[in-house]
């Protein structure tokens, strides 16, 4: 089983986070919804700390575009 980092809304729609042990990110979901909660982020708690974490792409105006292909 792998430890799992989630964010999560409760009943009250309060946002709640911790850590769920799980074999698959689909199966900490699934946990989650078995308790109550309503799954906003899960990711490996690996990942969380560099290993594998997710990219985060930044889009680009037209200007910083054209600023990049030139150089």
């Amino acid at each position: 089983m792998t430890a799992f980092k989630y964010q999560a809304l409760n009943a009250q729609g309060q946002e709640d986070q911790g850590v769920i042990q799980a074999d698959s990110a689909r199966a900490a979901r699934q946990q989650l919804r078995l308790q109550g909660l309503t799954p906003l982020e899960v990711q490996s708690a690996e990942g969380a700390l560099g290993d594998t974490a997710p990219v985060r792409r930044r889009a680009f105006n037209q200007m910083e575009r054209s600023m990049i292909t030139r150089q």
